[in-house]
C-alpha cells in the first residue's frame, strides 16, 4: 500500500483537553499523543491535509470551552480543518464527507480516542461509505485500565471489517 499516490487525510478522533483530565486516564497516553504527533509531523512535511474532529456534549466537552481544545500537544495549524460533531461518528451531522470530496479524499488514515465509541464509529461508518481505512493500531485508546488487551481485541474486529491496521511506523514510512 502506498499512500503516497492516493489522495489521504489523516482524521485525529476527540483528541481534546477534558478527555485527559478524566479521574480514569487515557490509557498509555504519552504514547498515544507521541504517535499522533509523529503522524502529524509526515502528514505536514507530505502535504496530507489533517483533520481534527471535536466532539461537543452538554457536561464536560461543552463547545468552546478549555476543555474542548485540541490536546496543544498536536499543535494544530490555521490550515487544518476542524470538525465540530454531536454524536459517535465524525460522519453524523456534520461537514466531513463534504471536506472529504471536495479534497477528493479516498483513505483516511484515523487515530484518536475512543476506540470503542467514537473511533469505532467513524472507521465503520467510513467503510460504509466507501472510504479505504488505515487505522493506526497504536494511535487509537481509551479510559479502561486493561485497555492493552481491549484494544488488540478491538483491532482484531476492526481488520474483520476491512479496516487496514499499522503501527504509526509503518504508515509513518507509507506516507
Amino acid at each position: 500500500m502506498d499512500l503516497k499516490k492516493k489522495n489521504t487525510a489523516l482524521l485525529i478522533i476527540d483528541v481534546q483537553i477534558g478527555l485527559f483530565r478524566k479521574k480514569t486516564p487515557i490509557y498509555s497516553e504519552l504514547e498515544l499523543l507521541k504517535n499522533i504527533t509523529t503522524l502529524i509531523t509526515r502528514s505536514r512535511t507530505a502535504n496530507i491535509p489533517i483533520i481534527f474532529v471535536q466532539h461537543s456534549n452538554k457536561s464536560r466537552l461543552i463547545e468552546d470551552s478549555d476543555d474542548w481544545q485540541i490536546h496543544p500537544q498536536l499543535a494544530c495549524q490555521s490550515s487544518d480543518v476542524f470538525i465540530r460533531k454531536q454524536h459517535g461518528s465524525a460522519f453524523e451531522e456534520t461537514s466531513l464527507q463534504n471536506e472529504l470530496d471536495q479534497k477528493q479524499i479516498s483513505t483516511l488514515v484515523i487515530t484518536g480516542i475512543v476506540t470503542h465509541g467514537c473511533v469505532r464509529a467513524t472507521c465503520y461508518d467510513a467503510i460504509k461509505l466507501g472510504y479505504e481505512v488505515v487505522l493506526a493500531q497504536d494511535a487509537h485508546s481509551g479510559f479502561n485500565q486493561d485497555d492493552g488487551v481491549y484494544i488488540e481485541e478491538w483491532n482484531a474486529k476492526f481488520a474483520a471489517e476491512n479496516i487496514v491496521l499499522m503501527p504509526t511506523e509503518s504508515i509513518y514510512n507509507l506516507l
